[in-house]
């Protein structure tokens, strides 16, 4: 239940990483950073770039809206990842800034398998050996670049395996208005508390 608060140079580690290997022990203070990746970010998710404005984006169906978020489906899609059918694809927008795109994988239907080892062998070959992080609903692997993530998931409590796409700029705008409502929340009740019940500042003489 600890937490902790870390504060990194990331041109002091990219020189450790360089120079000694070092830096390759604090990774996870600089997961945007390309570190566990090779080749190209994707410039999108199926032909439609980051940031595209759904307005602009033929085909799109909406789903359903989610704090702020629309998510849509597209009439047009193939169900289909490679030689893997897919249950469903979801493409989310905020701001109407198209920034994630989730595909749910369908599993074989006679063996039941679920793809993950297919699907993780053919990321580490497109783009090199993936950050682990496990929590304790999923495992998850990630390939990350500065603005663009690739997570594959697979579900502890069942056979759900998701491969999910992230345009960082636009969730990290998320997060911060997620922050500012947060923290606006905080002050506002500090405010309204009595004037007995706020901790002085003034150190009290003593008795």
């Amino acid at each position: 239940g600890s937490l902790e608060i870390a504060y990194a140079s990331k041109p002091i580690l990219a020189a450790l990483k360089e120079g000694t290997g070092q830096g390759e022990s604090m990774a996870f203070l600089r997961e945007s950073q390309p570190l566990y990746v090779s080749g190209e970010a994707p410039g999108g998710f199926r032909g439609i770039p980051w940031g595209a404005d759904a307005r602009d984006v033929p085909g799109l169906e909406y789903v359903f809206m989610h704090k702020d978020v629309k998510h849509y489906r597209r009439t047009d899609d193939k169900p289909t990842l490679g030689a893997l059918r897919l249950r469903d694809i979801l493409y989310s927008f905020h701001n109407n800034r198209f920034y994630y795109a989730a595909m749910s994988i369908e599993p074989d239907p006679v063996s039941g398998d679920d793809h993950f080892d297919l699907l993780r062998r053919a990321y580490a070959e497109k783009y090199g050996p993936p950050k682990i992080r496990e929590t304790k609903d999923a495992v998850n692997y990630v390939w990350a670049w500065p603005a663009v993530n690739i997570v594959l998931i697979r579900h502890r409590d069942d056979t759900d395996v998701e491969v999910c796409y992230v345009y960082t700029p636009v969730l990290e705008s998320i997060e911060k208005q997620k922050l500012e409502r947060a923290f606006t929340e905080l002050f506002e009740r500090a405010a309204q508390k009595p004037a007995a019940d706020k901790p002085s500042l003034v150190e009290q003489p003593a008795p």
